[in-house]
């Protein structure tokens, strides 16, 4: 199994590619949260360019998945350049996120799309993941976008909703390339928890055998499988034991959801001194 990092707007360091066989996720929403602009913002799309042009540079000759934008509403709505002010009334967990922003204001996500598109003309190892998709008319709405770009990377999907590793055989027939299961979100809708609450547990026997039934259906059609979220030993080692291909690991957790391992190059975690921002 390989180990991948997962950036949330650290700064990139040689150290990440040193220790780690490519980026499992750039989340596109962090660079937003921190200058606290929206992405229709000039300044925010070449801060964006330029972050994920630095990574995807950094791991050059590997993979590079982006995610599009997955961002509540209650944090959207307040950021300079915000297009559609959207009052939910219901829990915005499970509001218009993700792919569903996207899909519900596309000249919006066009840009977002257009910018990825453009760095992968140089950067062939870039490639894009939708978030938050629970049907797979969803995946195919957002080809159709991507399609009318001169987008050249590969494409990947977030199994982070029950019902898209229920039905997954749909959406591994849309020629995808990576299927992500995302701990967090998967956790909490399976268990009906918040992260907060003593019951949540990204290792229960249910969030087991989701991971299992993932990689079975994914299998037979070449498609990686990997594991993101707040891991954990625990967590970590039920991806290696449901054959996953990969893990990708968030900066924060890695001295952590990685002590005693060995990852790349042979260099054990604990000789790597781990900073964020």
């Amino acid at each position: 199994m390989e180990y991948k990092v997962s950036f949330s707007g650290e700064q990139v360091g040689t150290k990440y590619s040193e220790m780690f066989s490519g980026v499992g996720l750039i989340r596109g929403e962090y660079p937003i949260r921190k200058h606290q602009m929206w992405i229709t913002k000039p300044e925010m799309q070449r801060i964006t360019h330029n972050y994920v042009e630095s990574i995807a540079k950094n791991f050059e000759g590997h993979d590079v998945w982006y995610r599009t934008i997955e961002m509540p509403t209650i944090w959207v709505n307040p950021l300079d350049g915000c297009d559609h002010i959207v009052n939910e009334s219901i829990d915005t967990v499970v509001g218009l996120r993700g792919i569903r922003r996207g899909l519900a204001f596309p000249e919006t996500f066009m840009i977002e799309l257009n910018l990825i598109a453009e760095l992968t003309k140089k950067h062939r190892n870039l490639n894009i993941i939708f978030p938050f998709v629970h049907d797979v008319s969803e995946l195919k709405k957002a080809k159709e976008y991507l399609a009318s770009t001169n987008f050249r990377g590969k494409i990947g999907i977030m199994a982070e909703i029950p019902s898209t590793i229920l039905c997954l055989e749909q959406f591994l027939k849309e020629d995808i390339d990576c299927v992500t299961v995302g701990l967090n979100d998967l956790t909490g809708f399976t268990l009906a928890s918040e992260r907060a609450l003593p019951i949540y547990n990204n290792t229960h026997p249910a969030i087991v055998k989701l991971m299992e039934m993932t990689v079975e259906k994914a299998r037979p059609y070449g498609v990686e499988t990997v594991v993101a979220g707040k891991h954990n030993p625990k967590s970590i080692s039920n991806a290696e034991k449901t054959g996953f291909d990969a893990v990708t690991v968030f900066i924060p957790d890695i001295a952590e959801a990685l002590k005693g391992k060995r990852i790349v190059h042979g260099k054990d975690i604990a000789s790597f001194k781990i900073k964020t921002i």
